[in-house]
C-alpha cells in the first residue's frame, strides 16, 4: 500500500519560537477543522491559550506569529484540542473549567464548570460533538459542544486518577490512560470496558489511536510507548530509547510513523512497521517535552516544552 512505504528522507527542523509561553507549555494541536489556514494551538501555565498562524511558504517556512491570545484560563491551561468539523477549540484549566474557543473570532464562546478536579486533559470526538476528559476521582466526563451539558460520565474501575483520553477515528470507542499505568478501551455504546491493557505500571500521560483505527499507542513514565491491537485486545511491541517520562504521543496520518516528547527534553520521531526510532531531535527543549502534534496531513510536526519554547518541524511525506 502507497500509504506504508517508508518516508524518502528525513524530518528536519523548521522554525523555533523561543519563550513562545512565559511559563510551561502543556498542550499543543492544529487547527483542523475544513478550510482551516495552517494553525497552531497552544496551552499553558502561564493562564494563557495562544494560537498561532503558520506560514507554510516562502524562505520564512513554518515561522509562527501569534494571532490570538485567550487568557481566561485562571492557575493556567492543562490541555487543548481541535475539532476537525468546525472552527473551534476546547481547552481544561487547573480552575477546573473547559472553555470552548472560537478559533474565527478570536474569543471565548463559552465556558463550563466542571466540578472540583473533575477535567484534566482532552479529547474531541471525531464529529465534532461531545468532549471527553479525565478526572482525578478515577471517571471519564463526556460533555456536548452544542448544549454544554455533561451527557455521560464512565467509571474507570478502581477509580485511579484518569490522565490521558482519546476517541476511536469512528468515535465508537475511548481509551484511558490511568496514573496506576493501566490502560481500558471503552465501548461508548454501553459504557463497558472491552478492553484492559496491563502493559504499564506507571503513569500514562498520553495515548492515541492510529489513524486506521488498528493500534493504540501509549506513552509511559516507565520510558517505553506502548502498541497494542486494538481488535485483539493485545500487546504488539514496546517502543525503547527515551530516556525518562514519556510525556506525550501524536500519530501521523501515514499510519506507519509516529512521534513522541519526553522528559529528556528529545522529539523522537518512530517507525511502527520496523519498531524503530527514525529521527531524535535532542536541542529542540531545554526542558521537559509536555506535547507533540502532527498536523492534519502529517507533513508537519510541533513540539511545546516546559521552557515555553514552540518548535515546528517538516515531515517529508511517504510517496
Amino acid at each position: 500500500e502507497g500509504q506504508r512505504l517508508r518516508r524518502p528522507a528525513m524530518a528536519s527542523k523548521l522554525f523555533k519560537h523561543d519563550n513562545a509561553h512565559k511559563d510551561s507549555a502543556w498542550s499543543v494541536d492544529w487547527a483542523r477543522h475544513p478550510g482551516a489556514e495552517p494553525q497552531l494551538l497552544t496551552a499553558s501555565c502561564d493562564e494563557t491559550v495562544c494560537s498561532w498562524d503558520v506560514k507554510d511558504e516562502g524562505e520564512s517556512k513554518g515561522a509562527i506569529s501569534l494571532k490570538d491570545v485567550y487568557g481566561e484560563h485562571n492557575m493556567g491551561a492543562v490541555s487543548v484540542v481541535c475539532s476537525s468539523t468546525e472552527p473551534i477549540a476546547v481547552s481544561s484549566g487547573m480552575d477546573c473549567r473547559l472553555r470552548i474557543l472560537d478559533l474565527a473570532a478570536g474569543k471565548l464562546k463559552a465556558t463550563i464548570d466542571a466540578g472540583p478536579v473533575e477535567c484534566w486533559t482532552l479529547a474531541l470526538a471525531p464529529n465534532g460533538e461531545t468532549v471527553a476528559s479525565g478526572t482525578h476521582t478515577g471517571s471519564i466526563n463526556i460533555w456536548s459542544i452544542e448544549t454544554e451539558k455533561l451527557v455521560n460520565t464512565i467509571e474507570v474501575p478502581n477509580g485511579t486518577f484518569v490522565l490521558s483520553v482519546a476517541y476511536s477515528p469512528d468515535g465508537t470507542r475511548l481509551a484511558a490512560g490511568s496514573k496506576d499505568g493501566t490502560v481500558r478501551i471503552f465501548d461508548l455504546n454501553s459504557n463497558k470496558v472491552i478492553a484492559t491493557l496491563t502493559t504499564h505500571t506507571m503513569p500514562v500521560r498520553s495515548l492515541t489511536f492510529s489513524h486506521d483505527g488498528s493500534l493504540l499507542f501509549t506513552a509511559s513514565d516507565d520510558l517505553t510507548i506502548g502498541l497494542h491491537d486494538t481488535q485483539k485486545g493485545t500487546l504488539c511491541g514496546l517502543l525503547r530509547g527515551h530516556l525518562s517520562w514519556v510525556l506525550s504521543v501524536t500519530a501521523s496520518p501515514d499510519n506507519r510513523h509516529i512521534a513522541t516528547g519526553s522528559s529528556d527534553n528529545t522529539v523522537k520521531i518512530w517507525d511502527v512497521v520496523d519498531r524503530s526510532c527514525v529521527h531524535t531531535f535532542e536541542r529542540s527543549h531545554s526542558d521537559q517535552v509536555h506535547g507533540v502534534a502532527f498536523n492534519a496531513d502529517g507533513t508537519r510536526l510541533a513540539s511545546v516544552g516546559g521552557e515555553g519554547n514552540v518548535q515546528i518541524y517538516a515531515v517529508p511525506t511517504a510517496k
